[in-house]
């Protein structure tokens, strides 16, 4: 396809209101749009310009800046060498040179785009042009970030007289100037940044569409912007930003969240729960992500792992452990929550404890997906299963005595100690727990709703409660502790 074909099919497609054709014909990694930068031998804007100008139909702003700066986009991204092993550092510069002027001339794709939809009386069309384009700049930003990451980092551990990629000694002066702007220009998640700027002008230009009737509005696009705003937050570790969109969000007049598409809602939802879930508010994490994976395509594997991610040390709070079944459908959830799993059934709080600590996979994947400290409150789950075995044992008596208590955490120690076979553990040192260490652990499990009764220290008796004095879990308040 030749430029002025190119803009005839633009033309025709923004006239007929065809978002679908419109998309393929801005998307910037289609077959499309690698014939169409094949055609252009002079990729100089004037020449770009002259070509879009030759076509039949008439190309109005601001498609006409639009298409040049689309097909400036391209021409960046054909500059890019071939990714090969050992790349020297003057290669990686280049690599991000064109990704950075890529992303920023697709930035000015998006931002002329938006001025066109805010104009729109009926938007409603034109979202899947929208989210073509919000799709591909987000891989584009992504790129231009981690290639910028590249040269910085290679920029650090270059020395001056370094021999280049073919063997031959490398210019220092030339190099030098390289790793100066490479440290100049380097910003961590630059790009991403921007990016985000350019979402939060699509949420506006969709949430304060007020001029357009409701089954043509631009509102329809609300929640799927919604969805890529938090992705990008949630990238640049900045979740607290979306406090802001939210409260907007409830400002606004939209239709209710379930007019919405359901892949809208799950997204949605999904966020939601996981926010809900960071400032440990498990009730309603629980609530919205339930309701994220009961509603998540059956195929869609991923997103079922991202959901779970979050629900399974949820639920572990209410005592609700993952079947082995719906373990073995996610291998790394398997490898993180088996073992932990394992030591709940037991229940042996110890056991829980030295899983947490001596595994490094299980540690780090916690860590990284910040479920570390929920999956280490649930301990206490462990520890209230423990007490009610022993009551249970003692013929559910109201008095239990400290010193069976006691014994019980002596022998789940021991269990511990032969399960993991290390006896130099931190663990070993539980076998000795004194009698103030016992109360201590009674007086957590009072104090937190798992027990109802009293200490009696001078008897040294835990006086329980004649009614249901190990409460459900599903009654015991999961505020932030």
């Amino acid at each position: 396809m030749f430029l002025p074909e190119f803009a005839d099919a633009v033309v025709h497609s923004v006239e007929g209101c065809a978002a679908l054709q419109l998309a393929g014909l801005l998307a910037i990694q289609s077959a499309l749009a690698h014939a169409l930068i094949a055609k252009v031998p002079d990729r100089s804007p004037r020449y770009i310009v002259v070509g879009l100008r030759s076509c039949a139909a008439f190309l109005a702003a601001p498609w006409d800046d639009i298409c040049l700066r689309h097909v400036e986009c391209l021409h960046h991204l054909s500059t890019i060498p071939p990714r090969v092993s050992g790349r020297s550092l003057q290669q990686l510069a280049v690599e991000a040179e064109a990704l950075g002027n890529a992303t920023k001339a697709h930035a000015e794709v998006i931002s002329l785009f938006l001025r066109f939809f805010t104009s729109l009386q009926s938007g409603r069309w034109a979202l899947p042009t929208l989210r073509v384009l919000i799709i591909d700049h987000r891989r584009l930003s992504q790129d231009a970030d981690r290639a910028s990451a590249a040269v910085a980092a290679a920029a650090l551990s270059f020395s001056g007289n370094a021999p280049s990629a073919d063997g031959s000694a490398g210019t220092a002066a030339a190099s030098q100037a390289v790793i100066a702007a490479a440290n100049s220009s380097h910003k961590p998640n630059a790009h991403t940044e921007e990016f985000a700027r350019q979402l939060n002008k699509a949420f506006a230009a969709c949430v304060a569409d007020r001029a357009s009737p409701i089954e043509h509005s631009r509102k329809w696009g609300t929640y799927e912007v919604i969805g890529f705003i938090f992705r990008v937050y949630f990238r640049l570790k900045t979740s607290h930003l979306c406090k802001n969109i939210i409260r907007a969000l409830n400002a606004a007049d939209i239709p209710p969240l379930s007019s919405f598409p359901r892949a809208h809602q799950v997204t949605f939802r999904y966020y939601i729960g996981v926010l809900a879930f960071q400032g440990e508010d498990y009730a309603k994490a629980e609530e919205e992500l339930s309701w994220a994976l009961n509603n998540c395509l059956t195929l869609a594997t991923q997103n079922q792992q991202m959901i779970l991610t979050y629900l399974i040390p949820t639920r572990l709070l209410r005592g609700y452990l993952p079947s082995p079944y719906l373990l073995s459908l996610f291998p790394h959830l398997q490898k993180v929550y088996s073992p932990l799993s394992t030591a709940m059934r037991a229940p042996n709080p110890f056991l829980y404890t030295s899983t947490l600590l001596s595994d490094p996979y299980i540690e780090r994947a916690l860590v990284r997906s910040r479920t570390y400290l929920a999956c280490e409150r649930a301990r206490e789950v462990g520890v209230r299963a423990l007490f009610e075995k022993c009551w249970k044992a003692s013929g559910s008596k109201s008095r239990l005595p400290i010193a069976v208590l006691g014994s019980v955490l002596k022998l789940a120690a021991e269990r511990s100690r032969s399960a993991t076979q290390d006896a130099e553990s931190a663990e070993a040192k539980e076998d000795g727990l004194s009698p103030e260490e016992v109360e201590w652990q009674v007086a957590v499990m009072i104090a937190k709703g798992y027990v109802k009764g009293y200490i009696s220290h001078s008897h040294q008796m835990v006086v329980l409660s004649q009614q249901d004095p190990f409460p459900k879990l599903s009654a015991v308040p999961l505020a932030a502790t």
